[in-house]
């Protein structure tokens, strides 16, 4: 438990940070808790300063839909078969509920795994695709737009060693293409 408190308070940015209402499994009134995502780990404190967690929620195999609690902007974290809890939280506003909902149901290992694999999938279709086009006509098409031209340039010239800007340049335009998916693991 104590390399999770210290995970919870690495200086690193959060992937999201925020106030939630938690429903308390023995006292079942919903108690306001500040929540901190990092990875498929969510770690909730009793307020934004507290430097232990209250607790973890560890988020693998875990399915996020929206509760039939009374009360408004809820949302329940469920990991199935018997014996497992549910968390029921509550956000202050139906955008919150759903940002939460959004970065949650994207913070498992197997989420990202299916993402790794989707873009997996597209580099060898443009890889099989750039095989049937000209040497010289794809060197033109590339050297013909500048931004790409430049990153082009760069990872040339950095053999083998990528400048960190123009990595990031290039994921940033993979993502723009990049189809997102909502995945549910209900194994």
């Amino acid at each position: 438990m104590r390399h999770l408190c210290e995970l919870s308070t690495l200086c690193t940015p959060a992937d999201k940070r925020g106030y939630l209402n938690k429903l308390g499994e023995v006292n079942r009134t919903f108690q306001r808790r500040w929540f901190v995502l990092r990875g498929n780990l969510l770690f909730y404190f009793e307020g934004p300063d507290d430097g232990e967690p209250t607790g973890v929620i560890v988020l693998e195999n875990c399915v996020v839909s929206v509760s039939e609690h009374e009360d408004r902007y809820t949302f329940e974290l469920s990991f199935g078969g018997s014996g497992t809890r549910t968390y029921v939280l509550a956000a202050d506003s139906q955008k919150e509920m759903e940002d939460w909902m959004r970065v949650l149901s994207r913070s498992s290992c197997s989420y990202l795994q299916t993402m790794i694999g989707l873009l997996q999938h597209q580099v060898a279709d443009l890889d099989a695709s750039s095989a049937t086009i000209p040497t010289a006509v794809t060197e033109n098409a590339v050297t013909s737009d500048p931004q790409t031209s430049a990153v082009t340039d760069e990872i040339r010239n950095s053999s083998g060693d990528l400048d960190s800007s123009a990595a990031q340049h290039s994921l940033d335009a993979t993502a723009e293409q990049t189809p997102t998916a909502d995945v549910v693991n209900t194994s």
